[in-house]
Protein backbone atom coordinates (compact mmCIF):
# COMPACT_ATOMS: atom_id res chain seq x y z
CA UNK A 1 0.00 0.00 0.00
CA UNK A 2 3.06 2.51 0.28
CA UNK A 3 3.00 3.58 -3.91
CA UNK A 4 -0.87 4.39 -2.66
CA UNK A 5 0.40 7.06 0.10
CA UNK A 6 1.12 9.47 -3.11
CA UNK A 7 -3.04 9.69 -3.40
CA UNK A 8 -2.10 12.30 -0.76
CA UNK A 9 0.00 14.50 -2.79
CA UNK A 10 -2.45 17.19 -4.17
CA UNK A 11 -2.54 17.00 -7.58
CA UNK A 12 -5.47 19.52 -8.72
CA UNK A 13 -7.60 21.78 -6.75
CA UNK A 14 -11.22 20.10 -5.08
CA UNK A 15 -13.96 21.82 -5.74
CA UNK A 16 -15.49 20.96 -3.05
CA UNK A 17 -15.87 18.49 0.07
CA UNK A 18 -16.69 15.39 -0.18
CA UNK A 19 -20.13 14.11 1.62
CA UNK A 20 -20.55 11.35 3.76
CA UNK A 21 -22.98 9.49 1.39
CA UNK A 22 -20.42 10.01 -1.92
CA UNK A 23 -17.61 9.48 0.42
CA UNK A 24 -19.83 5.71 1.28
CA UNK A 25 -20.59 5.38 -2.65
CA UNK A 26 -16.37 5.70 -3.31
CA UNK A 27 -16.10 2.87 -1.15
CA UNK A 28 -18.77 0.55 -2.49
CA UNK A 29 -17.99 1.59 -6.19
CA UNK A 30 -14.24 0.39 -5.66
CA UNK A 31 -15.45 -2.66 -3.65
CA UNK A 32 -13.77 -1.60 -0.66
CA UNK A 33 -14.05 -2.54 2.83
CA UNK A 34 -13.95 -0.12 6.30
CA UNK A 35 -10.83 -1.38 7.34
CA UNK A 36 -9.19 -1.36 4.35
CA UNK A 37 -10.29 2.45 3.65
CA UNK A 38 -9.23 2.99 7.31
CA UNK A 39 -5.81 1.56 6.90
CA UNK A 40 -5.30 3.88 3.87
CA UNK A 41 -6.72 6.91 5.64
CA UNK A 42 -4.25 6.43 8.44
CA UNK A 43 -7.22 6.23 10.91
CA UNK A 44 -9.19 3.57 12.81
CA UNK A 45 -12.95 2.29 11.39
CA UNK A 46 -14.35 4.26 14.03
CA UNK A 47 -12.96 7.00 12.70
CA UNK A 48 -14.23 6.36 8.68
CA UNK A 49 -17.14 5.40 9.97
CA UNK A 50 -18.26 8.53 11.62
CA UNK A 51 -17.24 10.37 8.56
CA UNK A 52 -19.71 8.15 6.43
CA UNK A 53 -22.48 8.76 9.14
CA UNK A 54 -22.12 12.40 8.41
CA UNK A 55 -21.00 12.72 12.07
CA UNK A 56 -17.54 13.79 11.10
CA UNK A 57 -16.94 16.20 7.64
CA UNK A 58 -14.71 14.48 5.65
CA UNK A 59 -11.61 15.61 5.90
CA UNK A 60 -9.50 17.36 2.70
CA UNK A 61 -6.78 15.07 2.69
CA UNK A 62 -9.26 12.02 2.40
CA UNK A 63 -11.19 13.74 -0.24
CA UNK A 64 -7.51 14.17 -1.90
CA UNK A 65 -7.13 10.19 -1.59
CA UNK A 66 -10.61 9.69 -2.91
CA UNK A 67 -9.40 11.46 -5.63
CA UNK A 68 -6.40 9.31 -6.15
CA UNK A 69 -8.42 6.35 -6.74
CA UNK A 70 -10.78 7.75 -8.80
CA UNK A 71 -7.79 8.81 -11.11
CA UNK A 72 -6.52 5.31 -10.88
CA UNK A 73 -9.35 3.83 -11.50
CA UNK A 74 -9.66 5.95 -14.74
CA UNK A 75 -6.60 5.07 -15.93
CA UNK A 76 -7.05 1.26 -15.42
CA UNK A 77 -10.39 1.51 -17.27
CA UNK A 78 -8.64 3.44 -20.08
CA UNK A 79 -5.90 0.57 -20.11
CA UNK A 80 -8.40 -1.53 -20.30
CA UNK A 81 -10.75 -0.53 -22.96
CA UNK A 82 -7.41 0.36 -25.11
CA UNK A 83 -6.68 -3.11 -24.65
CA UNK A 84 -10.53 -4.57 -25.44
CA UNK A 85 -10.55 -2.42 -29.12
CA UNK A 86 -7.22 -3.90 -29.63
CA UNK A 87 -8.30 -7.70 -29.70
CA UNK A 88 -12.03 -7.61 -29.39
CA UNK A 89 -12.76 -6.11 -32.75
CA UNK A 90 -15.80 -4.56 -31.64
CA UNK A 91 -17.20 -7.29 -29.86
CA UNK A 92 -17.52 -8.36 -26.79
CA UNK A 93 -14.48 -10.13 -24.90
CA UNK A 94 -14.52 -12.73 -22.05
CA UNK A 95 -12.66 -11.26 -19.07
CA UNK A 96 -11.25 -13.15 -15.96
CA UNK A 97 -12.61 -12.10 -12.72
CA UNK A 98 -10.95 -12.71 -9.96
CA UNK A 99 -13.05 -14.10 -7.06
CA UNK A 100 -10.71 -14.23 -4.45
CA UNK A 101 -7.24 -12.27 -4.26
CA UNK A 102 -4.92 -15.86 -3.51
CA UNK A 103 -5.47 -16.73 -7.13
CA UNK A 104 -5.34 -12.74 -8.13
CA UNK A 105 -1.95 -12.73 -6.38
CA UNK A 106 -0.68 -16.21 -7.70
CA UNK A 107 -1.00 -14.90 -11.25
CA UNK A 108 -0.13 -11.01 -10.64
CA UNK A 109 2.55 -11.65 -7.98
CA UNK A 110 3.60 -7.93 -8.22
CA UNK A 111 0.67 -5.97 -7.74
CA UNK A 112 -1.53 -5.58 -4.40
CA UNK A 113 -5.09 -5.74 -2.74
CA UNK A 114 -6.17 -2.39 -3.91
CA UNK A 115 -5.14 -3.34 -7.63
CA UNK A 116 -7.24 -6.69 -7.22
CA UNK A 117 -10.25 -4.31 -6.27
CA UNK A 118 -9.91 -1.63 -8.69
CA UNK A 119 -9.70 -4.46 -11.43
CA UNK A 120 -12.98 -5.88 -10.37
CA UNK A 121 -14.39 -2.56 -10.73
CA UNK A 122 -13.45 -1.91 -13.84
CA UNK A 123 -14.39 -5.68 -14.45
CA UNK A 124 -18.12 -5.20 -13.33
CA UNK A 125 -18.65 -1.97 -15.27
CA UNK A 126 -17.02 -3.17 -18.19
CA UNK A 127 -19.85 -6.17 -17.79
CA UNK A 128 -22.46 -3.28 -17.28
CA UNK A 129 -21.92 -1.93 -20.48
CA UNK A 130 -22.15 -5.17 -21.97
CA UNK A 131 -18.00 -4.63 -23.58
CA UNK A 132 -17.33 -8.01 -21.62
CA UNK A 133 -18.43 -11.75 -20.62
CA UNK A 134 -16.73 -12.46 -17.25
CA UNK A 135 -15.38 -15.55 -16.83
CA UNK A 136 -14.24 -16.81 -12.94
CA UNK A 137 -10.71 -17.32 -12.94
CA UNK A 138 -11.14 -19.79 -10.21
CA UNK A 139 -13.25 -21.93 -12.92
CA UNK A 140 -10.54 -21.20 -15.58
CA UNK A 141 -7.60 -22.83 -12.93
CA UNK A 142 -9.79 -25.85 -11.64
CA UNK A 143 -10.28 -26.72 -14.88
CA UNK A 144 -6.87 -26.51 -16.18
CA UNK A 145 -5.50 -27.88 -13.27
CA UNK A 146 -8.05 -30.47 -12.93
CA UNK A 147 -9.78 -29.10 -9.85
Amino acid sequence: MKKFLDLFLPSRKRSRQLTNVELMGYRYFFRLDVKVMADLAGCTPKTWYAWENGDSPVPAKVCDMMDGLQMTYIDELASAEILLREQGQGERCALRFYETFELFMSHYPTRDYLAWRMGQSVALRLFSEQQVYLVSAEKIEGEICGK
